[in-house]
Formats: structure tokens, sequence, C-alpha cells
């Protein structure tokens, strides 16, 4: 059986789709992490479990609002990514969903929001979608 690995290591579209990915992830942090820190430490705050908690939530928050409302977000846009919703408008709740580990930080599990969601992080376009392009395997 192939496995999701066997894909990454054969198939170039699939590497550079999680290359990108990576690299939006990455933005978006620093996109919420860099002010949201620097607010904290300037107002005296120095209990590192502060900075993990209030930066899971705001993270979630932002992921959240900005998938829901423009299905990108600041990391998402400068890579030329998008999510799109597998059965009808991308809406608050999937959105929720779909960035639930964030909130959680815990990726292990995020296979089954990603099912839960109905949404998918595509390319911005003419990306592949779940009637074309390669057949990428579906989370477990």
């Amino acid at each position: 059986m192939v496995s999701g690995f066997d894909l990454l290591g054969h198939n170039r579209t699939f590497q550079v789709h999680w290359l990108k990915r990576v690299v939006a992830f990455f933005l978006d942090l620093i996109t919420v992490f860099a002010p949201l820190w620097s607010f904290l430490y300037l107002e005296g705050v120095r209990a590192a479990w502060v900075y993990g908690v209030a930066g899971g939530m705001v993270l979630f928050a932002y992921s959240t609002f900005s998938e829901a409302v423009t299905r990108t977000t600041v990391g998402k846009f400068i890579v030329g990514l998008e999510v799109r919703s597998l059965r009808g408008p991308m809406s608050l709740s999937k959105a929720a969903v779909r960035n639930f580990p964030k909130l959680s930080g815990s990726r292990s599990r995020s296979s089954i929001h990603w099912r839960a969601s109905s949404s998918m992080g595509i390319r911005g376009s003419g990306g592949p979608t779940k009637s074309s392009g390669p057949r990428w395997p579906r989370p477990i």
C-alpha cells in the first residue's frame, strides 16, 4: 500500500504544495506572535505559559476568522494558497473546526478535524480539486 510519504517523495507537485503550507504557517506565526509577544513583554508579563496560551488562542481566532471571511490568511495569501469548503460555502463553524488543532497545540488529530470541517487547503488558481489533479491520499 502506498503511503503519503511515498507520494511526497516522488511527486514534485505534492512537495511544492507542502512546502508552501509550511512557509505559510511560519508566516502566520510571525504575523500573530511578533505583535502579541511584544505587547505582552511591554506590559510586563514574564510567565512563559501566558505567552503560549495567549499565542494559541490568538492564532486560533486569527486563522478562523481570516479563513471564514477571506478563505486565506496573510501567510496563505503570500504563498498563493486558499481554503475551500468541499460542501457549501466556507463558514465560521467550518473554519473553527478546521483550525481547532492550532488551539489545542496538537497536530496529531488534524485529519479528524479536516474531515469534520469538510474543507481543504488548495492553490489559489487552478489548484487541485476533488475531481482533478493528483490523487493525494485522504487523511485517515
